[in-house]
């Protein structure tokens, strides 16, 4: 424990145990930063007119903010202090989990609460869930065809030791031939799990 409020110990590690000001450019380039009392010691930027982000940078592992998170000017994402574990988790693969930490696809909610989930909209028009569909890539996008499924719901249940591999009743849209801006035939249809079978 070093015996003075700055000092800078033979391991290259710098302590500093009263407040830092500076009215310039601080540049910490080493590995270790060490501040005394660190629960009560904050960081602060108030000059806007030479700072407008402030970048975090660990090539080794993930960074970690304690606190609360407030980001944009009229609080566009916040993260409460005590928000539960994962509440929100992006894996490598830019997958998105709510309450979960191994989201099973693009985005995963996983909760034990008997909460609804809601969709609320305002004005002169209903709330539309909408599906597109389309062959090819992003990039070249080509026509759906004959029976391509244009959306499905679909519910999956718990076994004796897992999630059914599929849904096991679903609703499910699809093209009723090959699409063209002129001709675009459609059908809605379902599926049904006989009882005593595992497939639909």
């Amino acid at each position: 424990t070093p015996g003075s409020l700055f000092s800078v110990h033979s391991s290259g590690n710098t302590y500093l145990g009263g407040n830092l000001t500076v009215s310039g450019t601080a540049n910490i380039g080493g590995t270790n930063f060490t501040t005394a009392n660190a629960s009560t010691t904050y960081l602060t930027v108030s000059d806007t007119a030479w700072i407008n982000k402030l970048n975090v940078t660990n090539t080794t592992s993930t960074s970690t903010i304690t606190g609360g998170l407030t980001v944009g000017n009229n609080a566009a994402l916040s993260v409460d202090r005590n928000a539960a574990a994962n509440s929100l988790f992006i894996d490598p693969s830019g997958n998105v989990g709510i309450g979960t930490a191994s989201p099973s696809g693009v985005f995963h909610v996983s909760t034990n609460s008997t909460a609804d989930m809601y969709f609320d909209r305002y004005g002169n028009a209903p709330p539309n869930i909408i599906f597109r569909r389309a062959n090819g890539t992003s990039a070249l996008p080509t026509a759906v065809g004959l029976d391509n499924q244009l959306f499905a719901l679909g519910g999956r249940g718990y076994g004796a030791t897992g999630f059914s591999a599929a849904g096991r009743a679903a609703i499910f849209a699809a093209a009723s031939e090959t699409w063209t801006d002129a001709a675009q035939g459609a059908y809605l249809a379902f599926n049904t799990t006989q009882i005593g079978a595992a497939s639909a």
